[in-house]
């Protein structure tokens, strides 16, 4: 299937999201295969890039990981009454502009995870601003924040008291 979706698509989106890795409908390494290294690869699990003729191909973890802190918070901090569709537009759109024309280049088309946390304020600042515009937001800003502050403030911080454990 993969060498028929290629045969009609110069660099075709192979996206295998199913979980966990052992369930994926195809490694990153059969893609790159039967797509002669010609593809965009986003996957529900992990996969490292792939080594192909003396390229490194890109694969890139799409999950919802990327999407539903951000719109969590984005809706929590503006006490939406609702959500409607457009959230996921929003939360698309936002997602898909932070990736540069250099990770284009290269194949990445979703930001490292270990970027997830700037990722999820950005989607929640442009979900916030959507509650208020579509006038489902029920709490703003205090005086003289604005939204990314506002966000920034609202964001868990995984921060934890040091804990000694003694033997008993």
């Amino acid at each position: 299937m993969l060498s028929f979706v290629s045969s009609y698509c110069e660099k075709p989106g192979i996206f295998p999201l199913s979980n966990p890795t052992s369930r994926s409908e195809c490694t990153a390494e059969e893609a790159v295969e039967f797509t002669n290294g010609n593809l965009i690869f986003a996957s529900g699990s992990p996969f490292d890039p792939v080594e192909w003729k003396g390229k490194t191909i890109q694969t890139n973890q799409c999950n919802n990981s990327y999407s539903f802190p951000g719109i969590g918070l984005g809706l929590v901090s503006s006490r939406s009454t609702r959500v409607p569709f457009e959230t996921f537009q929003v939360c698309a759109r936002v997602i898909a502009s932070i990736a540069t024309p250099e990770m284009l280049a290269t194949g990445k088309i979703f930001p490292d995870l270990d970027n997830l946390r700037a990722v999820s304020l950005e989607v929640g600042i442009e979900v916030a601003k959507m509650a208020e515009r579509m006038n489902l937001a029920t709490q703003f800003p205090p005086k003289g924040m604005d939204w990314r502050e506002w966000l920034k403030h609202n964001m868990w911080q995984p921060e934890y008291p040091h804990i000694v454990v003694k033997n008993l």
